[in-house]
């Protein structure tokens, strides 16, 4: 037909009718269509477009759900450590079976799987040592549990004795 330019692939990319992104210059005509030609492959790239929006938005979900539960175990862990360093270190006038006992009830409070045989409190002079070892299991994804291990130990030397 005459007056009418079309290129054989992608016509609505290019065509100043389709409200697109761009329209090339290389047509000196402006094509005649029927009215709303476009209109249900506008709809259907709309379409894959909330689709996509839908995975990348469900994609990211699952990450940061992912990233605040390892996030968590991490923030557990080292409060949990922490609380072991300050009975280490303030426990100089106790007993290595009160320090243990002070550490596990912080790994009760922070309902970390630790038992009694996980936590090591030793005294060799004004030096007390704790470690404490222990597998905590996170739930990455729905589902997918993923085993941690988890380990410090942490000493400090007692200067109440000395004058």
């Amino acid at each position: 037909t005459a007056g009418v330019l079309k290129p054989v692939a992608d016509f609505h990319r290019f065509s100043p009718l389709c409200a697109g992104t761009g329209c090339c210059t290389r047509f000196t005509e402006q094509a005649r269509l029927q009215p709303g030609a476009f209109r249900a492959d506008a709809q259907d790239r709309h379409g894959e477009l909330r689709m996509k929006a839908i995975v990348k938005l469900l994609v990211t979900a699952v990450v940061l759900n992912a990233a605040a539960r390892s996030g968590w175990v991490a923030f557990n862990y080292y409060q949990f450590k922490d609380a072991a360093q300050e009975a280490v270190t303030f426990g100089g006038q106790e007993q290595p079976a009160q320090i243990q006992g002070h550490i596990l009830k912080k790994a009760a409070e922070l309902e970390l799987p630790v038992g009694p045989e996980a936590v090591v409190v030793s005294r060799d002079g004004l030096r007390t040592r704790a470690e404490a070892a222990y597998t905590q299991v996170v739930e990455l994804f729905p589902n997918y549990k993923y085993p941690v291990d988890l380990s410090f130990s942490v000493d400090a030397v007692s200067l109440t004795g000395l004058k």
